[in-house]
C-alpha cells in the first residue's frame, strides 16, 4: 500500500500530464549487430502513440557556460546531457536509445531518450536529447 504522500504525488503527476501532456509517438530502437551497433527501428516493438508533458531545464545554458566540456586537445566535446525532459505515465517499455517524435505545430521534432527515471508510482521522467527535425 502506498503512503498518502506517494498517493498525492501520483495524483499531482497525473494532473500535470493531463493538463500539459502532448501527443507524441514512441519510436522504439534496437541496436543492430550487438550493443555497440547502430540504432535501427525495432523489429519486436511497434511504434505507439503516447502522451508526454515536455519541460526544459532552465539552468541548462548556465551550466554549459559555467562548465565547458573541453577535451585535452582544446576542442569542445559533445555533451549528451538532457536538453529537455518529459514526464509520461506510459505503461509500456521505454528504453534508453528509443526516440520520441513531438509534433506540436507541424515542426516534427525528434528526441532520443538518454535517461529514464521511474518514480515508483506509475510515471517516468525521461531525459531527452534533440536529434533533428523528423
Amino acid at each position: 500500500m502506498t503512503s498518502e504522500f506517494a498517493h498525492l504525488a501520483m495524483l499531482a503527476r497525473h494532473a500535470v500530464d493531463a493538463v500539459h501532456g502532448e501527443a507524441a509517438t514512441l519510436k522504439p530502437q534496437d541496436r543492430a549487430k550487438g550493443p555497440h551497433g547502430a540504432g535501427a527501428p525495432s523489429a519486436t516493438r511497434a511504434e505507439q502513440p503516447i502522451v508526454v508533458a515536455f519541460f526544459q531545464d532552465t539552468e541548462f545554458a548556465a551550466r554549459r557556460r559555467a562548465w565547458p566540456t573541453i577535451g585535452q586537445a582544446g576542442d569542445r566535446m559533445l555533451n549528451r546531457s538532457p536538453e529537455i525532459y518529459g514526464s509520461t505515465s506510459f505503461a509500456g517499455e521505454i528504453a534508453i536509445g528509443d526516440r520520441i517524435l513531438r509534433d506540436p505545430d507541424g515542426s516534427r521534432k525528434l528526441f532520443e531518450v538518454v535517461s529514464r527515471d521511474p518514480d515508483g508510482i506509475g510515471n517516468a521522467i525521461l531525459g531527452l536529447a534533440s536529434i533533428a527535425n523528423g
